[in-house]
């Protein structure tokens, strides 16, 4: 059954507790260390957010300010933000109002496909977690600061923000599944879409080395 919501009276924190599996992996760090009932496990800093169904997009943004990264690309904020205290780094979750079934058709793998990788590109993302043997920062634990957006998404709604030029890169040089992904270098991956973003993108690596030496 479709799962639509009031947002008037959406809670993302609250949402994001009832959607968490009864037994879900958790941990202290982005490793596995057990499974356990649903109200223990949301105590740890991580937690398994997708097991039967994806009903979570999290991207994992490595760099100081990543919060604002939606804003300064023009594109939907997420429906929560874990931000680490001590680096800026974030975890974006984008909720789903209907979650995608493992096995999908190819019509939804195909846009699943374009909204991950216009998403990771726009927002300069090591990463999307959506398997379940990936943990994300836990927006119920007080190890992050936590920013709660105001909705869930279609992945319809997610698709209508990305640029053509952006699907089309994704199409055309989308391995196969049987290959293994190339790494890129983080500055081949950047798409600048605005002038906030293009300043933002020219000098961050800047600031990020001086900051190592510190």
């Amino acid at each position: 059954m479709a799962i639509r919501h009031n947002l008037k009276l959406f809670d993302p924190l609250k949402d994001f507790e009832e959607r968490l599996p009864y037994t879900p992996s958790c941990g202290s760090s982005k490793r596995i260390e057990c499974i356990l009932p649903k109200e223990e496990a949301e105590t740890f800093p991580y937690v398994q957010i997708n097991c039967l169904s994806i009903g979570y997009l999290c991207f994992d943004l490595d760099y100081y300010g990543a919060a604002m990264r939606p804003q300064d690309m023009d594109i939907p904020g997420p429906t929560l933000t874990m931000i680490a205290k001590d680096s800026g780094h974030a975890h974006l979750l984008y909720e789903l109002y209907d979650p995608v079934p493992r096995k999908h058709t190819e019509a939804t793998k195909a846009l699943l496909r374009d909204v991950i990788f216009g998403h990771r590109e726009m927002l300069c993302a090591d990463k999307c977690i959506t398997t379940q043997k990936q943990l994300v920062k836990n927006p119920l634990s007080p190890a992050w600061d936590v920013l709660p957006g105001h909705k869930p998404f279609s992945l319809s709604e997610l698709a209508e923000s990305i640029p053509d030029e952006l699907k089309k890169k994704n199409r055309h040089e989308m391995p196969s599944v049987r290959e293994p992904m190339r790494v890129k270098p983080f500055e081949e991956t950047l798409v600048s879409y605005s002038r906030n973003c293009s300043l933002f993108d020219s000098v961050r690596f800047y600031a990020y080395s001086m900051s190592s030496l510190s």
